[in-house]
């Protein structure tokens, strides 16, 4: 249930690094580097993490740690004092049960991941004026995320226009414009040197191959911007996307600079897995922000109830909570996310899935690898790592032909041809053909 991408990418950039070749990948044709991929030195913290136990597993469980770590801002937030104490394990419990940010938890390992929990914190203490910790929270969240700098400037918009936190606001819209002119430079830098940064933009947006070139051609036809933006597909991930907190967030309409920067730049967007909040990683970075707005638009709702009705503002707030709670849990019936959702399914490790890492730990590290996506990220701990079908005269190759077969069956692709050329030109032995697993040696490597 893993893949190259986006979980042995991390693994071999973290172990080369470990090895004093920082920030190695070989994983993608004419990236060497991970910044190539994404411009994120924060992920240089985690070198020492993986020193702890170098395996994948200690990337998904410290995501998971960290970003369950965003509840205790979020808390502290709706709590404001002891008589809302409820308010804020409500609102913990909406942010832990988010299911944009489930699905990013499920889906391997990602940098962003890490930057959401962070803008809660970076939010939390702002609100209680610890200004040291509030822009070390804001420079690792822009050092882990490239789109972190979207929310960070409205962040810094929505403070300027308070009086107490004037000039922070001013400072944080500084550094956001700052970082975000090193972004673009970054980007140029990259699609001059075709190191794939083109390849993102095109991708995502469709709009170009750099910002610039995406600004020229919003600008140029808006016409264009507008359909895709208020189309069916996208009114239904707005739907999808703020259901979960009752769409509360639309009673704080000035703190919506938090959310509607990186919102719209998903609606203008092409790629099908930025408007689909219950799958993928694509919108884990808004869901602090939708709380923290949907907190501010309940207290303002539930003042505005209760002056013009009998029932006091506290009792008010009760049912909101009530409110949002049913909608965060109800919502999970409907997807396979948690436990109790009638879709959910325990992954089961089967006696083949035991054999097929048996293999993988028993290829010596020292040795070039072209390995099957799904097998990746089992055997990544390695200077030299390709995804078949490329294969760079590597020492091993590792293929998971059930995989192969299943992803020719669906239309996927098709990868019968190049199996059968490796195994059919002489230059590989088989090592090990058994349950669709088969690993082959390149023959000419022992006599090099």
């Amino acid at each position: 249930m893993t893949q190259s991408f986006d979980l042995s990418v991390y693994v071999q950039m973290l172990w080369n690094s470990l090895n004093g070749d920082f920030f190695r990948v070989t994983i993608q044709p004419g990236r060497l580097n991970y910044l190539q991929h994404h411009f994120a030195p924060s992920m240089f913290l985690f070198i020492p993490v993986y020193g702890i136990r170098k395996s994948p597993e200690i990337l998904l469980v410290t995501q998971s740690i960290v970003l369950a770590s965003g509840a205790w801002p979020i808390y502290k937030v709706a709590s404001k004092g002891q008589l809302n104490q409820w308010r804020g394990v409500a609102f913990a419990l909406v942010y832990l049960l988010y299911p944009a940010l489930q699905a990013a938890n499920l889906y391997d390992f990602h940098e962003v991941t890490i930057a959401a929990p962070l803008l809660a914190w970076t939010w939390y203490f702002a609100g209680i004026q610890m200004w040291p910790a509030f822009w070390l929270t804001t420079v690792l969240a822009l050092g882990f995320r490239e789109e972190a700098v979207i929310i960070t400037l409205g962040m810094g918009l929505v403070l300027a226009c308070k009086q107490n936190t004037r000039r922070i606001g001013f400072g944080l819209v500084s550094l956001s414009l700052l970082w975000l002119s090193v972004l673009f430079a970054v980007s140029f830098f990259q699609s001059k040197f075709n190191m794939n940064a083109a390849l993102y933009f095109q991708e995502r947006f469709g709009l170009g191959s750099n910002p610039l070139d995406a600004i020229k051609n919003i600008l140029a036809d808006p016409n264009e911007i507008l359909q895709r933006v208020f189309s069916a597909e996208k009114m239904f991930y707005l739907l999808n996307l703020f259901a979960p907190v009752g769409f509360l967030l639309l009673f704080s309409w000035e703190s919506l600079f938090l959310v509607l920067p990186y919102v719209g730049l998903n609606l203008i967007g092409s790629y099908p897995l930025l408007i689909s909040p219950t799958q993928a990683q694509y919108n884990v970075l808004v869901v602090p922000m939708i709380l923290i707005t949907a907190e501010i638009g309940s207290t303002r709702l539930s003042r505005f109830f209760s002056k013009h009705s009998k029932l006091p503002n506290r009792e008010w707030i009760t049912i909101l909570c009530f409110y949002i709670l049913l909608l965060s849990f109800g919502y999970h019936f409907r997807l396979a996310h948690l436990p109790y959702s009638p879709y959910f399914k325990w992954p089961q490790i089967t006696e083949r899935h035991q054999l097929a890492n048996r293999i993988a730990s028993e290829i010596p590290v020292d040795a070039s690898l072209s390995v099957q996506d799904n097998l990746a990220p089992h055997a990544s701990q390695r200077r030299d790592l390709y995804i078949f079908p490329e294969t760079n005269q590597a020492q091993y190759i590792y293929l998971d032909l059930w995989v192969i077969e299943d992803l020719r069956k669906n239309g996927v692709m098709d990868l019968t041809a190049q199996v059968e050329a490796v195994s059919s030109a002489g230059s590989y032995e088989t090592v090990f053909n058994q349950d669709g697993l088969l690993l082959l040696r390149r023959t000419s490597f022992d006599n090099e």
